[in-house]
């Protein structure tokens, strides 16, 4: 047997079989990263499409959709999020009513850089139909 050829290529084999595992090992960590962030932009998307709908309705509000855009900022907002949902569902359980701009102002923010869109200063527009007129309602942010 010819020991000066097996040992190299023993050596040779051995390290490009541990590399492959190190290279899996990371490609599967990446994707679940990838994963996980793909999954929270669309929950946050979603969140933030329930909460505006919900905005400056009066007595119209859809109480199951904002119950659900809370527990899905609770969930997969950031520690900011998570806070303004929170004030925001203390105010509204003590006085009856509690704006929602500052959070939607917030997740705005957040999601336009996750998605790397350049960020937007100008007011938020809501317009909402009320009995067969458009009614606009424009909120600094």
């Amino acid at each position: 047997m010819n020991w000066q050829l097996l040992g190299p290529l023993l050596v040779t084999t051995v390290v490009a079989i541990c590399s492959w595992f190190v290279v899996h090992a990371l490609n599967i960590k990446r994707e679940r990263i990838s994963k996980q962030k793909e999954q929270r932009i669309l929950y946050l998307i979603e969140a933030y499409r329930r909460l505006e709908s919900c905005a400056h309705r009066g007595d119209e509000l859809d109480s199951s959709k904002l119950e659900s855009a809370v527990a899905d900022i609770q969930l997969f907002g950031t520690s900011r999020q998570v806070e303004l949902v929170q004030t925001f569902t203390t105010k509204i359980a003590a006085d009856g009513s509690a704006s929602m701009d500052d959070l939607l102002q917030d997740l705005r923010q957040d999601l336009r850089i996750e998605l790397k869109l350049e960020p937007v200063a100008a007011k938020t527009v809501h317009v909402r139909f009320r009995e067969g007129k458009i009614k606009k309602s424009q909120q600094n942010f």
